[in-house]
């Protein structure tokens, strides 16, 4: 399975270099961002196309990341639980096998 993910992963980053150095003149063309905010207008700097689909691809990544943090917490919790619940569970089947067994009336064996 390691080796399939490796795989995917070099035929992914191969695509994608193959993908940048076949558009080099567009990435590394610098461009100016205006944002119009309804308050304010701001223009950042010219900038090669290639850091600005980098910002936005690591701002997605973190938006992505925050989105599904709380849910990693709650499942976090839960396994949490669960582990609590498999070792009270252990020590409970440990104490039933170790427990000694009841000695056998001598009353019930005797013929009447």
């Amino acid at each position: 399975m390691n080796k399939i993910k490796a795989f995917f992963w070099i035929v992914l980053v191969g695509f994608i270099l193959i993908v940048f150095f076949s558009n080099l003149d567009f990435f590394l063309q610098s461009q100016i961002i205006h944002m119009n905010f309804i308050v304010k207008n701001y223009s950042l700097p010219a900038l090669p196309s290639a850091v600005i689909f980098l910002v936005f691809f690591g701002a997605g990544l973190l938006i992505a990341y925050l989105s599904n943090l709380p849910e990693r917490f709650r499942l976090r919790k839960a396994i949490k639980n669960l582990k609590t619940t498999i070792d009270s569970q252990e020590k409970e089947i440990e104490r039933i096998r170790t427990r000694p067994k009841p000695e056998a009336d001598d009353s019930t064996l005797e013929n009447p």
